[in-house]
């Protein structure tokens, strides 16, 4: 595609980056409506240069509830592409009656369970930063944000589209959060962010933008429980709806209340011979790619391109596979077998401190009250010791590998 771009002279632009971030669509459209308000949300009163160059533009990522017009000097032909989904809070008189809605008795109370386990192991707070932020704690969650993104995606053995984009992120969102044009939703243990979400904002409509999480705490259920708690801020501060764009997961099944389709816009000036022919032409090689991406997802191709996809990445990234362990408990007095005692900040102790979290998920017992020492004359072996319980760690042969390259 980023072949006929080229070919064509055909300027991508990027919807989400103009409207929700620069608030300048010009020259692209001067009008854009919400379908679902039946409300004008955008409107510019300038007009069209005649030295504007180039003569035809894709506008891509238009949520498809916006509908857009063009400058009168451009004709505009749109192609659907891949689904987005939406959460209309205004359907709801608060939080809690939206969490009745999606959600059973029992559902409900598994959440209460997982927030009451999370917060009785560890000192957790979750903060929203939205209008003040100072520069140094920005960069300090920026740059932490970004390792928890690379720890999650290796995990997930797939790449990850947002991270050649940082830099243009971390550029962007310091001014548009004191400007309340965004928001950071972080959920931290003792000051150190363990999930983490930023967020657009434009009227009253919330864009869940960029999302993840410490993969070492993933039997919590952090996704849900941090997108639950901004949703609570989403009510709070006036949000009437939730967009949670691009990509289809469970959780966000059991919240949407309306799918749409991304509107990819092919604008050309309509007294140009060159622009309409390659106007026409980016229109018929895009229309042509969309269908076959959906003729590839009839018969399950598509399943089978992410397999390759992820098995490739894997291949790639082998020193960087998962912390694997066994559990068990220890019989006899331990006292005769302990070792030297090992800090989660050491060399080694990176490695257990997914067993800890799982331990204490297990457990119950809180992260200041478990000791973690090494096993004599077992080099692979260490123990977890709190107050009510104690389990021995037996890492595998390759994450000790890993820590000895």
């Amino acid at each position: 595609m980023r072949v006929l771009h080229r070919l064509t002279g055909t300027v991508p632009r990027d919807f989400i980056h103009l409207f929700l971030e620069k608030n300048d669509l010009y020259p692209y459209f001067n009008k854009v409506s919400d379908r679902l308000s039946e409300k004008e949300v955008y409107r510019d009163e300038s007009k069209i240069s005649e030295k504007t160059d180039p003569l035809h533009y894709l506008v891509f990522d238009i949520p498809g509830y916006y509908s857009t017009s063009p400058f009168q000097e451009y004709r505009q032909k749109t192609i659907r592409s891949f689904k987005g989904s939406l959460i209309l809070l205004t359907s709801y008189s608060s939080y809690k009656q939206l969490l009745k809605a999606k959600f059973s008795s029992k559902q409900r109370a598994e959440f209460k369970r997982q927030k009451r386990k999370l917060c009785q192991s560890f000192d957790i707070t979750h903060q929203f930063y939205h209008g003040s932020i100072s520069k140094s704690l920005y960069d300090q969650l920026f740059d932490q944000f970004k390792e928890m993104l690379i720890m999650r995606f290796r995990e997930k053995g797939i790449k990850n589209d947002d991270l050649p984009h940082w830099s243009h992120y971390h550029r962007t969102f310091y001014s548009l959060i004191n400007s309340k044009r965004a928001c950071i939703s972080v959920i931290s243990h003792n000051q150190k962010p363990i999930c983490f979400s930023v967020n657009l904002i434009y009227g009253n409509t919330l864009y869940g933008y960029l999302k993840s999480y410490d993969v070492d705490f993933a039997k919590y259920s952090l996704g849900m429980l941090e997108l639950l708690g901004l949703l609570e801020w989403a009510y709070a501060n006036g949000i009437e709806k939730f967009d949670l764009l691009k990509g289809q997961y469970t959780y966000k099944s059991k919240l949407i209340d309306k799918e749409y389709y991304f509107i990819k816009s092919v604008l050309y000036h309509k007294s140009s011979t060159r622009a309409i022919l390659f106007g026409n032409l980016t229109y018929s090689r895009i229309y042509l790619f969309y269908n076959l991406i959906r003729l590839m997802k009839k018969i399950k191709l598509d399943k089978l391109y992410k397999k390759l996809s992820t098995w490739w990445f894997r291949q790639r990234n082998k020193k960087y596979s998962p912390v694997s362990y066994s559990i068990r408990k220890r019989e006899g007095n331990t006292s005769d077998v302990l070792g030297e005692r090992i800090q989660l900040n050491s060399d080694t102790g990176k490695y257990l401190k997914k067993p800890l979290v799982d331990f204490l998920f297990a457990s119950g017992e809180r992260i200041q009250d478990v000791a973690i020492y090494s096993v004599r004359s077992e080099n692979r072996t260490f123990l977890f010791q709190g107050k009510e319980n104690s389990r021995e760690v037996i890492l595998d042969n390759n994450t000790l590998n890993q820590h000895y390259e």
